[in-house]
């Protein structure tokens, strides 16, 4: 008979394990699964002041997890508005003054510096042909202190902006015809980064115009390079008609602006 009695107690035990389990408490949260009240002053199951749950941490039936909130409403909520902590340290030896906390691709999180933004201008002072339907590349000629192509300074993302200066060959004279130039940003292997057509209003003489390209996860010391096509059957090019004192001034000519975002 004993037996029977022991046996009815635990599945009746086996019942009341589903109920709110409490931690220095003895009013659980109605709506949780585990509740912890770190200071015990908490008066009602259903009721509790943002004062008294500033210290209590939770578990809903969702898996959530609330701190200093009853109610989270994320996987892990913290609410620090009433107490006089900060919501969140994480120091893994990488932390440091105005450091950003980032992450990898598989959600990994670590502290970096906060991106320094600075720029690069580079020149093209030789006068050069473009022929219509071919690549060509624009050399960088100038501000390449290594080497004769755009060069990375430090990793991240950066804009790499076209200002192009030049003239069409054979442009019809005195009419305004609608000119195309196909734009890539490539590495020095040939992978193209990002690509662009540029349409442009051109005639007899020289013409402007300014166009950005991106390149993502670049790295300190990648040489970089663009190369351009006219998509118009025309051939363009640079430095021409310029007399002898305009010839070497670097204004004449495209210019390739680089800057980190």
């Amino acid at each position: 008979m004993k037996r029977y009695f022991l046996f009815i107690f635990s599945l009746l035990s086996i019942g009341l394990c589903h109920s709110q389990v409490g931690i220095n408490t003895k009013f659980p949260y109605t709506k949780s699964v585990f509740h912890i009240d770190a200071k015990g002053n908490n008066t009602s199951s259903t009721t509790i002041s943002a004062s008294d749950m500033a210290d209590d941490i939770v578990i809903d039936s969702n898996g959530s997890i609330g701190v200093g909130t009853l109610t989270p409403t994320a996987k892990l909520h913290i609410d620090s508005s009433n107490s006089n902590m900060y919501p969140i340290r994480i120091a893994d030896g990488s932390e440091g003054d105005k450091k950003y906390l980032t992450s990898n691709d598989l959600g990994f999180g670590s502290w970096v510096d906060k991106p320094e933004p600075n720029g690069v201008v580079y020149y093209s002072t030789t006068p050069r042909v473009f022929p219509a339907g071919v690549y060509t590349e624009l050399p960088a000629e100038i501000n390449t202190p290594k080497y004769p192509k755009i060069t990375i300074p430090k990793e991240g993302n950066y804009i790499v902006t076209l200002r192009w200066w030049g003239n069409a060959i054979g442009a019809p004279s005195g009419v305004m015809t609608i000119g195309a130039l196909d734009i890539q940003l490539c590495r020095i292997n040939g992978e193209v980064l990002d690509n662009t057509t540029y349409y442009v209003s051109i005639a007899t003489g020289r013409f402007c115009f300014t166009v950005s390209l991106f390149g993502a996860k670049l790295i300190a010391g990648e040489q970089l390079y663009l190369r351009l096509k006219p998509m118009d059957g025309l051939n363009w090019q640079t430095g021409a008609g310029l007399n002898e004192g305009s010839l070497t001034n670097q204004i004449y000519y495209p210019s390739i602006m680089v800057y980190n975002i």
